[in-house]
C-alpha cells in the first residue's frame, strides 16, 4: 500500500495560496468582525494543511530511510521558534511601558504559555476566545500554534513507531474517529473545551494527513470528479464565513465546512479561474508570510484596542494591517529565511535558549505581579482610591488562623466572621464574588449577630452542582458547606452571591439546564430547613481597569468618555443566559429575596465605576472595600422594607 503519492513530490504553489486565504480569513475576522463574522474558520484550513505538508515531508523521509527525530525538531525550531521569539519579546517590551501592573503579569503568564507552546490550556482555564477579553489578550492568538506543536510532537513518533502501512492508515482513521468524535461531545459539554483541546482537534490534521497517505488511492477513487473539487472546496469554506459568527457553537458539526473545504481544494487539480487566484503571485506571496502575518497581526490591533480604551475605528483598523503586512515581511526576508539558511548546528539550540529566555522573563515578570513600581511615576493613584486596590491579603481579610467552615482560595483559606462572639446568625457563601461583598454585608450583622463567610473561589454556591460547572472538588466542597449551614440551627439567613460567567453566551441548554436544577435543590433546601434566602445577583462588569479611571494613565494610553460609565445594554447582554436561568427559578420561590446591585449602579443607558467620589470596583469584576460598602448600606434599606419577607 503506498503512504506517499508519488505525483504530488514537488512545490504546490497552490497551498501556499491557500494559506493566503486562510490568513486573510483570520485578518479580516479579527479587524472587521461584523463584516466577516466567520473569518476565524481560516485557522481550521491551516490546521489541514499542516497535517497534509507535515506527514508528506516525513513519510517521504522514511520511504527514504532519511527521517531523523532530531533532524525533524531541528528544522520545526528553525521554522517556528525565530519569528515567535520576536514577536513574545516585542509584546513583552511594549507591555512593560504600556500596561497596568495587573494587565503585564496577565500577558507575561501568556509569554510563559507560548514559549512553551501551551497557550490553548491557558486559554481553557481563562476565559471563552469570543468573550470580550479576549480583544485584551495580546498573545490570544497563539492557541492555534499551541495546538500545531503539541501535534508535532506526538505524530512523528506514531508514525516511525509504527512500521506496518496498513496499521498507519488504520490507526490515523481510528484517531479521526475518536478526536471527531471528543469534538461533538464536548460540544454539548463545553464549548471552551471543545476549542482548545488538543484531542478535539488533532483529527483536522490527521485529515490532512490521509491525503499525504493515500494520496494515489483517493485520487484514483475520485478521477472522473476532482476537477469540481475546488468549486465545492471555495463553496463550503464561503459558506462557513457567511453562517458562523461568535455565537455559533463552534468547533462542533460547523467545522466540518472549512475542514473539508480545505481538503478538497488540496485534492484538486483543477486549472480553473479560482486554480489561476490560488497561484496568482501575489497571492502566493502572502502565504509565503502567512505565518508572520498571523503572530503580529492580533498583538498590534489588541494593543490598538487597549490604547483607545474600545475598538478602534476603521482607519486605525486598516493602519493596523498595514503595519502587520509590513512587520511580516520584514520578518520573512530577515530572520525567517536567513536562519532557515543558516546551516549551522549549534541553531536549534540558540534558539532554544533564546525563547527559554524570553519564557523566563515572562515568568519573572508573572512571579513580580507585574512589577507595579514601574509605572509610580506614570499612573498615580490617589491617596484616598488606594485602599480600594489592595489585594486582599494586603487588607486584613485573610487571617491566619484555622476554622473548619470557612472560604478556599487556591493558596488561601479564609475564616470570616463579623462578630465572633457569638455563634454564626447568618451565612454568606458564594465565590469570590461572596468575597468582595462580605464587607457590605458584614455590616448588617455587627451587633448580637454574627455572619460567617463560606464558599470555595471559581465555584458556584449550588448543591449537588454538576462536574460541567465547575467541577469535583468544587461539588465536594460546597456540599460540605451547605450541609453545614442546614444543620446549623443559629444559622437563619443565607446570602448567595456568585459571578455570573458560569453561565454565559457559550454555555450550551445542558450546563444551563444543570445549573437551573442545582440552584432549585439549593433553594428547595434551604427553604425546608426555614431559613430565609437573600440571593445577591451578580454585579455589573466594567470592561476596564479601574485604576484607569481614578489615576494617570501610562504612556500612550486614552480612555473614550463613556469607558468609566460603561453601558448598561451591553453588560445585560452579556449577562442574559445567567440572568434568564437564574430568572426562572426565582419565579418558583416568591419568598426569596432577590437583590440586584445594577438597580444602585446603573441608570437606564450606564453604569458607573465611581460614585460619590468612590470607585467601585478593584478590578474588572470585583467589587472594591468602597463598592462593598456602598451596595452594603442599599442591602440594608432593601431589607428594611421587607421585613416580612
Amino acid at each position: 500500500m503506498n503512504l506517499l503519492h508519488s505525483k504530488q513530490n514537488f512545490y504546490r504553489r497552490d497551498i501556499d495560496g491557500l494559506r493566503a486565504i486562510s490568513i486573510l480569513l483570520v485578518l479580516a475576522y479579527h479587524a472587521f468582525p461584523e463584516a466577516i463574522p466567520g473569518g476565524y474558520i481560516g485557522v481550521d484550513i491551516f490546521f489541514v494543511i499542516s497535517g497534509y505538508l507535515i506527514t508528506k515531508i516525513i513519510l517521504e523521509e522514511i520511504n527514504n530511510k532519511s527521517f531523523s527525530l532530531l533532524n525533524f525538531y531541528s528544522r520545526r525550531i528553525k521554522r517556528i521558534f525565530p519569528a515567535l521569539i520576536l514577536v513574545l519579546f516585542s509584546a513583552l517590551l511594549f507591555g512593560w511601558f504600556f500596561l497596568t501592573a495587573d494587565e503585564l503579569k496577565n500577558l507575561s503568564g501568556h509569554v510563559v504559555a507560548g514559549a512553551i507552546f501551551s497557550s490553548n490550556l491557558l486559554l481553557l482555564k481563562e476565559a471563552g476566545y469570543f468573550d470580550a477579553s479576549a480583544e485584551l489578550k495580546p498573545l490570544l492568538h497563539l492557541w492555534s500554534l499551541g495546538i500545531e506543536e503539541q501535534f508535532y510532537i506526538l505524530w512523528p513518533l506514531l508514525l516511525i513507531f509504527f512500521k506496518s502501512s496498513k496499521f498507519k492508515l488504520i490507526l490515523t482513521l481510528i484517531c479521526i474517529g475518536l478526536s471527531f468524535s471528543l469534538n461533538i461531545y464536548l460540544i454539548q459539554e463545553s464549548v471552551t473545551s471543545s476549542f482548545y483541546l488538543p484531542f478535539s482537534r488533532f483529527w483536522q490534521m490527521w485529515l490532512g494527513a490521509i491525503l499525504a497517505m493515500q494520496w494515489d488511492q483517493i485520487n484514483i477513487l475520485v478521477k472522473k470528479v476532482e476537477s469540481y473539487f475546488i468549486y465545492l472546496g471555495f463553496f463550503l469554506i464561503a459558506l462557513g464565513v457567511m453562517l458562523l459568527s461568535k455565537n455559533s457553537s463552534y468547533p462542533g458539526w460547523w467545522v466540518l465546512l472549512p475542514t473539508f473545504g480545505a481538503v478538497f481544494i488540496i485534492l484538486s487539480k483543477s486549472e480553473s479561474f479560482l486554480n489561476t487566484v490560488l497561484t496568482n503571485k501575489l497571492i502566493v506571496g502572502i502565504g509565503l508570510i502567512s505565518y508572520p502575518l498571523y503572530l503580529w497581526h492580533w498583538p498590534i490591533l489588541s494593543y490598538l484596542h487597549i490604547a483607545n480604551g474600545h475598538a478602534p475605528s476603521i482607519h486605525w483598523r486598516i493602519a493596523a494591517l498595514i503595519l502587520t503586512f509590513i512587520l511580516a515581511i520584514f520578518t520573512y526576508f530577515i530572520v525567517e529565511k536567513r536562519v532557515r539558511a543558516n546551516s549551522k548546528k549549534y541553531l536549534p539550540s540558540l534558539l532554544i535558549l533564546l525563547i527559554f529566555v524570553v519564557g523566563t522573563l515572562g515568568y519573572l515578570i508573572h512571579n513580580k505581579n507585574g512589577f507595579e513600581s514601574r509605572y509610580k511615576k506614570i499612573i498615580h493613584v490617589d491617596q484616598s482610591f488606594k485602599a480600594d486596590f489592595l489585594r486582599w491579603e494586603d487588607t486584613g481579610l485573610v487571617p491566619n488562623v484555622d476554622c473548619v467552615n470557612s472560604f478556599k482560595f487556591p493558596k488561601w483559606k479564609v475564616c470570616l466572621q463579623s462578630n465572633d462572639t457569638h455563634q454564626p446568625t447568618a451565612a454568606l457563601i458564594g465565590d469570590s464574588h461572596a468575597f468582595h461583598a462580605y464587607w457590605g454585608v458584614s455590616e448588617l450583622f455587627k451587633k448580637n449577630e454574627n455572619l460567617i463567610l463560606l464558599g470555595q473561589g471559581a465555584c458556584l454556591p449550588f448543591i449537588n452542582l454538576s462536574d460541567q460547572l465547575g467541577g469535583t472538588k468544587c461539588a465536594e466542597s460546597i456540599d460540605k458547606l451547605y450541609k453545614y449551614i442546614l444543620n446549623e440551627k443559629s444559622i437563619k439567613t443565607v446570602f448567595i452571591s456568585h459571578r455570573f460567567f458560569y453561565i454565559n453566551h457559550e454555555s450550551t441548554s445542558r450546563q444551563i439546564d444543570l445549573f437551573e436544577r442545582s440552584v432549585d435543590e439549593t433553594f428547595s433546601q434551604l427553604k425546608d430547613a426555614g431559613k430565609k434566602i437573600v440571593y445577591l445577583k451578580s454585579v455589573p462588569e466594567p470592561v476596564i481597569n479601574p485604576k484607569l479611571c481614578v489615576g494617570g494613565l501610562p504612556w500612550g494610553r486614552a480612555l473614550p468618555k463613556e469607558a468609566c460609565d460603561f453601558l448598561h445594554q451591553a453588560d445585560l447582554d452579556r449577562q442574559k443566559n445567567y440572568r434568564l436561568a437564574i430568572g426562572r427559578v426565582l419565579q418558583k420561590y416568591q419568598e426569596v429575596i432577590v437583590f440586584d446591585p445594577r438597580d444602585y449602579l446603573c441608570e437606564i443607558t450606564k453604569c458607573s465605576l465611581v460614585i460619590d467620589g468612590k470607585v467601585m470596583f478593584m478590578d474588572e469584576n470585583h467589587l472594591s472595600r468602597s463598592g462593598s460598602l456602598f451596595l452594603g448600606g442599599r442591602l440594608a434599606s432593601y431589607l428594611d422594607d421587607k421585613p416580612n419577607k
